[in-house]
């Protein structure tokens, strides 16, 4: 899922690059600062104790039966309509919807998970058995946070991608949050590094 993720904004960037009005459409910094920020956050992962907007990175461990799994990723943005018959635009907010596979659990006792973590394209590694699309499973993983959801959707914001008869834009990718918050009231997403499940 996560190969065909990557595929999945790949199209969208290439689509709007190659769109008739990409020059005003989309800036090369809003893309340069998408790939900066899932950089920065890569090499905190490798290297703990690097501080990322403020807060220094930490990993942790759980383990315990799944108690709860849902989506955990998805792409969504605003598809603008103005065409035919009234030629004015008209806005469908979050039509654009795209899962991005991967699930977000939250595990009990005797480890539990601090709230949801979520399984992440290109950061999370899914080992042998794959249960983790249900409640009861054990489960035995490496977490991280805080990962900068926010700052990559403030890039993904600044794209605008035109098509014949209007434009999509809003462009985010929407997770689930662990249920924390920071001192600013800001939703704190936590990513699973390493998970790997029992058969049944």
């Amino acid at each position: 899922m996560a190969k065909k993720s990557v595929i999945i904004l790949f199209c969208l960037v290439i689509f709007a690059l190659t769109s008739q009005r990409s020059v005003q459409a989309i800036s090369l910094i809003s893309i340069v600062n998408i790939v900066r920020t899932v950089t920065s956050f890569m090499k905190s992962v490798s290297v703990f104790g690097n501080t990322l907007g403020g807060i220094i990175p930490h990993n942790f461990s759980f383990g315990g039966h799944i108690t709860s799994s849902e989506r955990a990723c998805s792409i969504r943005a605003w598809i603008w309509y103005e065409g035919p018959p009234l030629y004015v635009p008209l806005p469908c907010p979050d039509c654009f919807f795209w899962p991005l596979g991967g699930r977000a659990i939250e595990v009990g006792p005797p480890v539990p998970s601090p709230g949801k973590v979520i399984d992440f394209p290109w950061i999370s590694q899914i080992y042998r058995n794959y249960q983790e699309d249900r409640v009861g499973p054990w489960a035995l993983g490496l977490g991280f946070t805080p990962f900068p959801l926010n700052k990559i959707n403030d890039a993904l914001g600044s794209i605008m991608i035109f098509y014949g008869a209007g434009w999509i834009d809003h462009i985010r990718i929407d997770c689930q949050a662990s249920g924390e918050e920071d001192a600013s009231g800001n939703d704190i997403y936590k990513v699973i590094l390493k998970l790997g499940t029992s058969p049944n």
